[in-house]
This record gives structure tokens, C-alpha cells and sequence, in this order.
């Protein structure tokens, strides 16, 4: 029995690794690019190798579960189609004692999965855009970010619903730089840079301007510019998905009082858009195992060696994973529609229709 749980283990375990090394460095291709604009700006190469293993982690957190589904694919493929399983069966060793060593290696791997998405990748990401934000070689354009509360520039805050590249919607800008405090409001406006870099200007459309207590009445405009001053090195702000999952949720709690002044359904948006994030990473840790526990039956229903069946239902069982997480991360400003319960669907799902068929394989 020690020989079997060796062999099946060694035979998971070469094909994750040889499998993770190649899509980990597919996934870093992203940080690459980034490493030659850097480069391009004469930027240091220690500061240009932080930033490329500032991106290893998320890359490892996304890596991991589809390298394990795909040596699964592959291995109990194999197995399958040599007739190995069909041997072991005749012998008297169960599908459960067949595959209790790669489950727990799954399990391993999904509290690896689960200490990267919780903690380690977002603190990555953090520094990382600290390190692009204080070196000036991010558009002032990327620190906008749907849903946060940005406060990066000197007297503004900058709160967008929307953003759609350069187009953004819902805008609440609070301007601190006069004597009294104004809130500008627009449903849409556009963004873009001044020529030389120094500012951030928002073309914002159906404005109203609020000002402060004592002030004149509420101003209202078709089309209203906004020049927000940038600093060439910036402090760059925590977003949600820089904040850990202990952080998210100590957020979470202090919304009702950073959202006092702007309603209930703001405030649920952000809500929504926090659990959303949470239960992302909840998603991602989980979908580890959740891959391998289905990956094993659809290996061994395959029926045949060439890698490229394995590698074909790999992709369709990812697709279909992250089809269901998209969908929520789209739908995180619109509470009604529950997107934090839409994710777990893919986890439920291939659980449960993984067991089922391991159950019949049996």
C-alpha cells in the first residue's frame, strides 16, 4: 500500500511542479512588461527586481489550483488508460485508498493557496504598487479605482462607482483646497493627463456642486473640468485588494462611519463590494482541492494517454470556475443580486459533482 500511495504521490507531484513552473511564468509575463517600461525609465535594477517578485505570489495564488487540476488530468488519465486502475481493483485496493494521497496533497495545497490570497498576496501587490507609485511610473489614471475612496491626491478625495478605462461614472470629488470644503458630483465624466504629467484632469459631465455650510446655493453644470495636482512620488493608498483578509474585514465594520454622509445605498454598495473581495479569496484558497476532487473522476473517464484530452478538460473546468467569480466581481456594486453567494457557486457545484462521480467509480 506504501508503494502505491509512493507512486501516485511522485506521479502528481512531478507533474504539478513541471506544470506550475511553465504557467507561473506565463502569469509573470504581466510584471515583465512592466519590468521593461521600468527599465525604460532608467529605474535601478534592485527596485525593478522587487517589483518582478512583488508579483509572484498572485501569479503563484492562480498557478497552484489550475497546475494541480492539470496533473490530476493527466496523472490519473494515465492510469486509466494503461488499465492500472483496473489492476488495482482486482487486487483489492479501493478508489478511496487510490486517492487519499492526492486529496491530501490537495489539502496541503489549499492551505498554501489559502495563506497566499489571505496574506502574502496582497501585502505583494501592496508593495509593489508603492514601489511603481513613488518612482512616478503610474499613471495618476490607475489610482483610480471603482468603488474606493481615493485619497492619494493633496486636498481631493475621489470616489468613483464606475470606471471603464479612461470613462468613469458616479463621481463624488470632495475638494478641500478653498476655504470652505465642496462636494462635486457628476454621473459621468472622462480621464486624462496634462501634457507634462503634473495633473489629473477630469472632464466630468452633469455636475452639481455642493459647497459648504454658509456658502451660496448648490451650482449646477453640464460640464464642469477638474484639474487635480499630482506629485511626481506618490503615497500610494491601500485598495481592497491590498488589504488582508483581517483587514478587509476590521473595513468592513468601519464603513457605517467613513459612508455617514452618503446614504444607504452607497453604503451597501461598498458593503457588497468588500464581501465580494473576501469571499474571492475564500473561493480561490478553496478551489485547490475543489479541482483535484474533480479532476480525478474526469481523468479516469477519459480513457485515453494523449495529454492534450487532459489539458482540454483542465480548460474547460477553469473556464467555467472563474466564469462564476468574474460574474460576481462584476456584479459587487449591485447588492440585490447577492454576488457574494454567487462565487461559492463553482466551489458547491464541483464538489458535489465530484464526490458523485468518484462515488460511481468506485
Amino acid at each position: 500500500m506504501n508503494t502505491m500511495h509512493g507512486y501516485t504521490s511522485r506521479s502528481f507531484l512531478t507533474a504539478f511542479f513541471m506544470t506550475l513552473l511553465v504557467l507561473t511564468f506565463v502569469m509573470c509575463t504581466i510584471v515583465i512588461f512592466q519590468i521593461i517600461e521600468l527599465l525604460a525609465h532608467d529605474i535601478s535594477w534592485r527596485i525593478v527586481l522587487r517589483v518582478f517578485l512583488c508579483g509572484i505570489p498572485a501569479a503563484l495564488g492562480y498557478a497552484i489550483p489550475i497546475s494541480s487540476l492539470v496533473a490530476v488530468l493527466l496523472i490519473f488519465g494515465r492510469l486509466s488508460a494503461d488499465g492500472e486502475i483496473t489492476a488495482m481493483k482486482a487486487c483489492g485496493v479501493s478508489m478511496r485508498q487510490l486517492v487519499s494521497p492526492v486529496l491530501l496533497l490537495a489539502v496541503v495545497l489549499t492551505i498554501i493557496c489559502w495563506y497566499i490570497h489571505m496574506g502574502l498576496a496582497p501585502r505583494s501587490h501592496y508593495a509593489r504598487k508603492s514601489i511603481v507609485a513613488q518612482i512616478g511610473a503610474e499613471s495618476p489614471i490607475k489610482l483610480i479605482d471603482a468603488g474606493q475612496v481615493i485619497d492619494d491626491f493633496d486636498g481631493y478625495k475621489v470616489r468613483v462607482g464606475k470606471k471603464r478605462r479612461d470613462k468613469i461614472y458616479d463621481i463624488v470629488i470632495n475638494d478641500f483646497t478653498g476655504s470652505e470644503p465642496v462636494e462635486i458630483r457628476a454621473s459621468s465624466g472622462v480621464m486624462r493627463t496634462s501634457d507634462d504629467g503634473d495633473e489629473l484632469i477630469l472632464e466630468l459631465t452633469d455636475v452639481r456642486m455642493v459647497p459648504g455650510p454658509g456658502n451660496a446655493d448648490e451650482f449646477f453644470s453640464e460640464y464642469w473640468p477638474v484639474r487635480i495636482p499630482v506629485a511626481k512620488k506618490r503615497v500610494y493608498c491601500k485598495r481592497n485588494a491590498d488589504r488582508t483578509l483581517l483587514e478587509l474585514q476590521e473595513r468592513l465594520k468601519g464603513l457605517p462611519v467613513e459612508y455617514t454622509e452618503m446614504g444607504q445605498m452607497d453604503l451597501a454598495k461598498a458593503q457588497m463590494s468588500l464581501r465580494v473581495e473576501m469571499n474571492k479569496r475564500i473561493v480561490l484558497s478553496l478551489s485547490c482541492f475543489t479541482f483535484v476532487l474533480l479532476g480525478i473522476p474526469l481523468g479516469i473517464k477519459a480513457h485515453r494517454k494523449e495529454s492534450s484530452t487532459g489539458l482540454a478538460i483542465s480548460l474547460c473546468v477553469v473556464v467555467g470556475f472563474y466564469l462564476f467569480i468574474i460574474i460576481a466581481d462584476s456584479l459587487a456594486r449591485k447588492p440585490g443580486y447577492r454576488p457574494d453567494l454567487i462565487i461559492w457557486i463553482p466551489v458547491i457545484g464541483g464538489v458535489i459533482a465530484g464526490t458523485a462521480m468518484l462515488w460511481r467509480a468506485r
